[in-house]
């Protein structure tokens, strides 16, 4: 499953389609802002093509579009480049 896939609400109510369109336009904002470059290209890749820096900025992109209160890392600037 892609990133585009996972960002996308598995219920497919009414207006499915802009709620799609929606939810991929605020994941690839989520996606720029914690530094993913080429968001709109790099979001219906596969996690498995990401480096590792990138895989944990993916998924910290993901849990902030989940809207979630706390994110907790597992020495979380392992893998992350200098550039944060």
């Amino acid at each position: 499953m892609n990133f585009a896939q996972r960002c996308i609400p598995s219920d497919n109510g009414a207006g499915g389609n802009a709620q799609r369109c929606e939810s991929l336009i605020r994941t690839c904002s989520y996606f720029k802002e914690v530094g993913i470059p080429m968001a709109e290209k790099r979001i219906d890749r596969y996690p498995q093509l990401f480096s590792g820096s990138t895989r944990q900025r993916a998924v910290t992109a993901l849990a902030l579009c989940a809207h979630t209160r706390y994110i907790i890392a597992d020495e979380p600037t392992t893998a992350l480049n200098v550039s944060i």
